[in-house]
């Protein structure tokens, strides 16, 4: 990282990937209802990428079904602002980065003098 970028932003990055990774992890793990279908097993709807209504619909319960896709929506409702919001500081921090890294650049280059005393020989 350059020497222009401040610790905040540094922390801000960091909360951004932590925010993104948990945003994109909810997305990902599956859900489950604290319900039971018939057989006794956990009602599983997909995760919050995919559905999978399968075992809530063959326990012929439309209220396990209307359940699930309410667990989803929940789901899906906090992760995916959640993952754009660290996707969003991730790309702050970078367009900052790139920024200031340019920035050195043209003072740098400014400033260059070539010496005097260096001449160019044919």
């Amino acid at each position: 990282m350059g020497e222009f970028v401040s610790h905040r932003q540094t922390y801000i990055a960091i909360a951004g990937v932590v925010l993104a990774l948990m945003g994109l992890a909810a997305l990902v793990y599956p859900v489950y209802l604290n319900e039971l279908d018939p057989y006794g097993m956990k009602v599983d709807c997909g995760s919050g990428l995919i559905s999978d209504l399968g075992q809530a619909r063959n326990a012929d319960s439309d209220e396990l079904a209307s359940s699930c896709e309410s667990a989803l929506l929940v789901r899906r409702a906090w992760s995916i602002p959640m993952a754009a919001a660290g996707l969003g500081l991730i790309a702050w921090f970078s367009v900052l980065w790139v920024r200031e890294e340019q920035q050195r650049e043209a003072e740098e280059a400014e400033h260059y003098v070539p010496h005097p005393e260096i001449a160019r020989h044919p």
